[in-house]
């Protein structure tokens, strides 16, 4: 077996980027070559290296419960994803998707006062639920959904709410959001639907694992 090299560092031999990435795109590719520096002063050959930005910063979802009858719900959406309709190998039959609710960070969003900023905005946005900035729970860390090529980092909340309180969800206005359509489901089948299947969205599926050992904590204490 060869001997493990140490990294000294990622050196930048060639960059080419998208010179649109800032017309209206949701996501750019720079293409670059890289080589390794080893810390006994050896190179790796040259590779390739592609990157996935998004036009915006990170993303955050946001999980609204609340408790019927003793158990926990919580509001999804069935979300329109066309992209997926559009694999190579095995493509989707039809482009929706369940989703929790989710948005991008916006200019000046960074750090806790801004996840919890665009978790509300989004949350009245996308499921008409109004929620203050002070009841948004982060659930833990953040996390990358995939990152061998995709740069987006994502944070996940949960905010209890008043569904009395609820109105007509306003939407971005986007083609993305004239289909979709929020649902209301107990946690725990949604949990079940995710083993299934029925939602094979990554940051659904933690999200809502997040939410059951945080209800399960406060519960015990």
């Amino acid at each position: 077996m060869a001997e493990r090299k140490n990294l000294r560092q990622i050196e930048l031999l060639e960059s080419s980027s998208d010179p649109e990435r800032d017309k209206g795109k949701v996501a750019w590719i720079e293409r670059l070559t890289v080589r390794h520096a080893y810390e006994d002063g050896t190179f790796s050959r040259p590779y390739r290296l592609d990157v996935v930005s998004h036009t915006g910063y990170d993303a955050v979802g946001v999980l609204p419960y609340w408790t019927e009858n003793g158990e926990p719900w919580v509001m999804l959406l069935m979300s329109f994803r066309p992209v997926l309709t559009f694999r190579e190998i095995e493509p989707e039959p039809a482009p929706f998707m369940v989703e929790m609710i989710a948005g991008v960070l916006e200019k000046g969003e960074q750090g806790d006062i801004g996840v919890k900023r665009r978790a509300v905005e989004e949350l009245r946005e996308e499921a008409g639920l109004p929620a203050e900035e002070s009841a948004v729970q982060i659930l833990g860390a953040s996390f990358y959904s995939s990152p061998g090529v995709y740069t987006e980092k994502l944070w996940v909340c949960a905010v209890e709410v008043d569904m009395a309180q609820r109105t007509t969800p306003k939407l971005d206005g986007s083609v993305m959001e004239e289909m979709i359509e929020p649902f209301a489901v107990a946690l725990e089948t949604a949990r079940r639907m995710c083993w299934r299947g029925e939602i094979r969205d990554a940051k659904t599926e933690i999200a809502l694992e997040r939410l059951a050992r945080f209800l399960s904590a406060q519960a015990q204490s």
